[in-house]
C-alpha cells in the first residue's frame, strides 16, 4: 500500500508524444483504490464509536466524573465547585472551557443519567472535527491517501475512541491544538490582524481546556518571532498572561490540605505531580525523567496495539518492541525536519512538557500524534519495507479498535480496549485476586443499594466518587490517591505514610460507608492492605457483597483505636 505521495507524484502527467506510458495510471488507480479503502475503513469505525457512546457506565475514570459534577453545578448555578465531594471546594485542577460546555448541554438536559450520551457529544464532535480538519491539514503534506489512513490511525487509535467517548478533554484540546498550528502558519505566510485575533483567540480556548496549552503560546511566539511578525507575536503574548494571569488568581483558592488525598482534587496535585516539585530531589528527577522517555519510546506499540506478548518468549518480545519503537522513531526523526515549524516547534516542546510530567504518557500524546504520523509518512519515502509494516499497523490498531467496542459490549463500560480484548474474557490482573475488569451491571446494583439504603447526608469512601454522587446524590470522596509514582515508577511514601492519610481523610469527613470496586487495588498498591487493617481493628463490617470484587462496607468506630 502507497500511501505517501510527494507534490511531484501528485502532478504526474502523460506525455502525449509517448504512445503508451501505462506507470501514472496505474499508480493513480492506486491511490484511488486506497483512499476509498481509508473512505470505508473510517465508516467502519462507526459502529465502535456508537458503541461506546452508548455504554451506559459513566465517570469509570475518575476525571470525566469530576468534569461532570463542575458542569452540574455550574447549571444548577452553584459556582465553580465540585459538588460532589463532602466540602464542596471549588474547581482548581481542571480550567473551566470544557465544563463550561457541559454545563449547557446540562441545562437542556438536566436529568442524569438520561442526559449521558448528550453530555459525551462534546468530546465526540471534537474529534470528529478534530479528524476533518486533520485531513485537510495533512493533505497539503502528505497527499490525500495518505491523509485520509492517518486519519484512519487516529480514529481508530484506542485512546482517541476512549477519550472521545467519555467526558474528557483530549479531543478538544487536540483540535485546538491543531487548528492553531494551522492558523500560525497561516499567519507566517500573511500578516493579519484579524488573523493574529483568531490565533489568540484559539490559543486561549486551548489553555482554557488544558493548561499545558501553554506550550501552543511558547510555539506561536517563538514561530512569530522568527517570521519576524512581532504584532502577531505581542498579540499572543499579551493574551497568554491575560489568560494564564485570570487562570493564576482563581488557583490561588487552592490551599494545601492536610492529606494528599484532598489535594488531588485541587490544583496542588498538579504542582506535586511534576519533576520541578520539591517532593522530589535531583536524582529523582532524572531517574522520573529517563523512565518517562522510556515510556515514551515505546508508546507506539501500546498506541497502534501491538499484541506483543511473552509467547514470543522474553528476547523475542524485547526483539519485537525495540524494532517496531524504534522504527517508528527513526521514520518519524528522518521525516521531522520537513514539517512545518509550527508543527515542530508545537511537538518538542509539547513533548519536553510529558518528560517532566509524573504520568504514564500514552494519553498525553494524542495531541501532537498527528504530526509524528506526518512525519512518518514523509520519512518513509524510499523505505519499501514500509509497504508491508503500515497495513499491518492499521489492522493492529483496527483490531484495537474493535476490542475496546467488545469490552464495552461486555461491561457495559468504555475503556480503552486493545487486541486481546477483541478475543479474550478480562480475568483478575492481581496476584492477591484483589482486582477484576469494571463491570457496570455490578456497579449499578452497588449504586442502587447506596440510594435506597443510606441518608441523604451520608459520606461515602468510593473509588469513583463523582460517578457515585451522580448516581445516588451522596456526597462521597476517595479513599485514596491516583499518584502517578506507585502507579507507573516506583512508591516514594511509607505504608506509614499512607495509613496516616487514610486515619486523617477518615476522622475528618467521618463516611458512614465504604465501598470496594474492582480495580480499586490497581490505583493504590496499599489499598488491600489498608482495608485488611480496618477490617482487623474492627472498624468496618461488612453489609452487602454482591460479588468478591463489589462490597459495601460500614465504619462501625471511624476513629483509630488507641
Amino acid at each position: 500500500m502507497d500511501l505517501v505521495t510527494s507534490p511531484a507524484e501528485r502532478s504526474d502527467s502523460i506525455d502525449s508524444s509517448d504512445s503508451f506510458v501505462p506507470a501514472p495510471d496505474i499508480r493513480t488507480a492506486r491511490r484511488g483504490f486506497a483512499f476509498r479503502a481509508g473512505i470505508l475503513a473510517l465508516l467502519a469505525l462507526i459502529p465502535v464509536y456508537v458503541i461506546c457512546l452508548t455504554a451506559p457506565g459513566f465517570g469509570m475514570f475518575h476525571d470525566d466524573g469530576i468534569y461532570t459534577v463542575t458542569a452540574k453545578a455550574l447549571a444548577e448555578g452553584k459556582g465553580y465547585s465540585i459538588i460532589s465531594l463532602p466540602n464542596a471546594p471549588p474547581q482548581t485542577k481542571y480550567p473551566p472551557l470544557l465544563p463550561f460546555l457541559l454545563s449547557i448541554v446540562w441545562r437542556i438536559a438536566p436529568q442524569f443519567p438520561a442526559n449521558i450520551v448528550a453530555l459525551r457529544l462534546i468530546p465526540f464532535v471534537a474529534a470528529t472535527a478534530w479528524l476533518a480538519l486533520l485531513f485537510v491539514y495533512a493533505r497539503r503534506l502528505v497527499g490525500e491517501t495518505a491523509a485520509i489512513w492517518i486519519c484512519v490511525l487516529i480514529a481508530a487509535n484506542r485512546w482517541v475512541i476512549f477519550t472521545s467517548s467519555i467526558v474528557m478533554s483530549e479531543s478538544l484540546f487536540a483540535l485546538l491544538s491543531l487548528a492553531s498550528v494551522w492558523l500560525l502558519e497561516k499567519l507566517r505566510r500573511s500578516d493579519s490582524l484579524l488573523r493574529a485575533g483568531a490565533l489568540a483567540a484559539v490559543a486561549v480556548l486551548a489553555y482554557l481546556t488544558r493548561t499545558a496549552g501553554v506550550a501552543i503560546f511558547g510555539t506561536g511566539v517563538v514561530a512569530l518571532l522568527l517570521a519576524r511578525r512581532r504584532r502577531s507575536a505581542v498579540i499572543l503574548v499579551l493574551s497568554a498572561v491575560v489568560s494564564a494571569g485570570v487562570w493564576s488568581v482563581w488557583q490561588r483558592q487552592s490551599v494545601r490540605a492536610a492529606t494528599s488525598i484532598e489535594n488531588y482534587y485541587t490544583a496542588q496535585n498538579y504542582r506535586d505531580s511534576a519533576i520541578t516539585s520539591p517532593r522530589f530531589d535531583f536524582a529523582d528527577k532524572a531517574q522520573i525523567a529517563a523512565a518517562t522517555a522510556i515510556y515514551v519510546f515505546t508508546s507506539p506499540a501500546r498506541l497502534f496495539c501491538v499484541p506483543i506478548t511473552t509467547g514470543l518468549g522474553i528476547p523475542g518480545s524485547v526483539f519485537l518492541l525495540l524494532w517496531l519503537n524504534g522504527l517508528f522513531w527513526l521514520v518519524a526523526a528522518r521525516g521531522f525536519s520537513s514539517l512545518p515549524i509550527s508543527a515542530r516547534l508545537l511537538t518538542i516542546l509539547y513533548a519536553g512538557m510529558i518528560l517532566c510530567w509524573v504520568w504514564h504518557p500514552d494519553r498525553l500524546l494524542l495531541p501532537i500524534l498527528p504530526f509524528l504520523l506526518i512525519a512518518c509518512c514523509r520519512g518513509s519515502k524510499g523505505w519499501p519495507a514500509m509497504r508491508f509494516v503500515i497495513p499491518a499497523v492499521i489492522a493492529c490498531t483496527v483490531l484495537g479498535a474493535l476490542g475496546s467496542a467488545a469490552y464495552s459490549s461486555r461491561h457495559g463500560i468504555a475503556q480503552p480496549g486493545g487486541v486481546f480484548s477483541l478475543f479474550l474474557e478480562e480475568e483478575p490482573v492481581s496476584a492477591l485476586d484483589s482486582a477484576a475488569p469494571l463491570d457496570y451491571a455490578k456497579m449499578s446494583e452497588l449504586y442502587d443499594w447506596i440510594r435506597r439504603n443510606t441518608a441523604k447526608e451520608a459520606v461515602i469512601l468510593a473509588g469513583y466518587d463523582p460517578a457515585l454522587y451522580l448516581y445516588t446524590g451522596r456526597r462521597a470522596i476517595r479513599p485514596f490517591v491516583a499518584d502517578g509514582m506507585p502507579m507507573f515508577y516506583w512508591d516514594d511514601k511509607s505504608y506509614f505514610n499512607r495509613t496516616s492519610e487514610f486515619n486523617s481523610l477518615i476522622a475528618t469527613y467521618r463516611p458512614a460507608y465504604l465501598l470496594e470496586m474492582a480495580n480499586d487495588v490497581q490505583t493504590e498498591p496499599h489499598y488491600f492492605h489498608l482495608l485488611r487493617d480496618l477490617k482487623r481493628q474492627g472498624r468496618i463490617q461488612l453489609v452487602k457483597e454482591f460479588s468478591p470484587h463489589y462490597r459495601i462496607f460500614r465504619f462501625t468506630a471511624p476513629i483509630p483505636p488507641q
